[in-house]
């Protein structure tokens, strides 16, 4: 199953990783500190991962520094995810703990190799009470295919990626979008670690070095965007033209890039029509705009 297939079940799996199945157990471990690291079962059977992830440092919150200063990792892959045998319940949110990296703000974790779709947060699990001050401060990112590029479907990578394997994924901050819940919902993108909190779209820091796009710190401006995603999340359906409909109607505020993913049309200005092309486009009843 392709990451595009997989961004479509998102939503339905997001309440499904609520519930507590009866599955068949596969081992999951922490260690001392109570990261997760992978299982000798999961290292022989399945095989692993390197991902990274460089989180920003606006997910600290002062007054919750020790509870918020440690990136988290939430996923699903086969089936519908995997059981906690150290509870032998679901996986409940946010997840494992990461291994911290080579630099401050730089996590990684070795995830098993059949993980399809990952969130990164911030560990902090602020409840289920919109109303109570603690809720906003959960922070995390669209869920995110853990797979690999196709050919062309991603601007930075066009001859695709193999996987993601020791990657890092970085936000952009501009591409932020807050839920209905008035969370912040990060988006960002897979670059090739370097190492020493440096990073890139080459495979190697000599080629990105050479090139002069060699990127550091927590947070990276996105230079190309997907024309109808509005809320960033890689591609363009109904739930676009949801939010793009929330701003033209005063409910919403979109950001500059947003509003330039919005504009399918291309004449300077929201509206309803820009509205109607994106649920055009994403039932299928055109294929550009």
């Amino acid at each position: 199953m392709t990451k595009k297939l997989i961004s479509l079940f998102t939503a339905a799996m997001l309440v499904i990783s609520m519930a507590v199945f009866a599955l068949p157990s596969v081992s999951a471990a922490v260690d001392e500190n109570g990261c997760y690291v992978p299982s000798e079962d999961i290292i022989t059977d399945v095989g692993t991962n390197r991902y990274y992830f460089y989180m920003p440092s606006e997910w600290i919150s002062d007054d919750y520094k020790e509870e918020t200063s440690h990136a988290g990792i939430y996923w699903w892959g086969n089936g519908l995810g995997y059981i906690d045998d150290v509870t032998n319940d679901f996986l409940e949110w946010p997840g494992y703990l990461t291994q911290k990296g080579d630099v401050e703000g730089v996590f990684y974790v070795d995830c098993p190799a059949d993980v399809t779709t990952i969130i990164w947060n911030n560990h902090f699990n602020g409840g289920a009470d919109p109303n109570n001050p603690v809720f906003k401060l959960t922070a995390e990112t669209i869920a995110i295919g853990a797979e690999y590029y196709d050919p062309g479907e991603s601007d930075l990578y066009p001859d695709g990626t193999d996987n993601f394997d020791n990657m890092i994924y970085v936000c952009d901050h501009t591409l932020t979008y807050v839920n209905d819940f008035g969370q912040k919902i990060y988006r960002g993108e897979w670059y090739y670690y370097y190492g020493n909190g440096q990073y890139g779209t080459h495979p190697t820091l000599e080629e990105a070095e050479a090139a002069g796009e060699v990127f550091t710190g927590d947070t990276h401006i996105i230079t190309s965007e997907i024309i109808g995603d509005v809320n960033g999340d890689g591609i363009v359906d109904v739930s676009d033209a949801t939010i793009l409909q929330k701003m033209i109607v005063g409910s919403a505020v979109l950001t500059p890039e947003q509003a330039s993913a919005a504009d399918v049309n291309n004449d300077d200005e929201l509206s309803i029509i820009d509205v109607t092309l994106i649920q055009k486009y994403s039932a299928g009843v055109i294929s550009e705009f």
